[in-house]
């Protein structure tokens, strides 16, 4: 499950606490769901390599690459 594809014009520190809150609620309700998570900026591969991973298990992280 991805909470959101290419989040837009959101800061890092906004979407960051934005998509951690989410994604401990989505591991309450469902433990061994696979959850894939991205950095702001359109899921641009510039944001998701200064993104501190996240303390909880079963994550997929994902970004978009655009350029040859």
């Amino acid at each position: 499950f991805e909470l959101l594809n290419e989040p837009g014009d959101a800061t890092r520190p906004f979407w960051r606490d934005l998509q951690f809150k989410a994604a401990q609620a989505m591991r309450a309700a469902a433990p061994n769901l696979a959850i894939i998570v991205s950095g702001g900026g359109w899921s641009s591969v510039d944001d998701i390599v200064k993104f501190e991973p996240y303390d909880l298990p079963n994550l997929i992280y994902t970004f978009h690459y655009y350029n040859p």
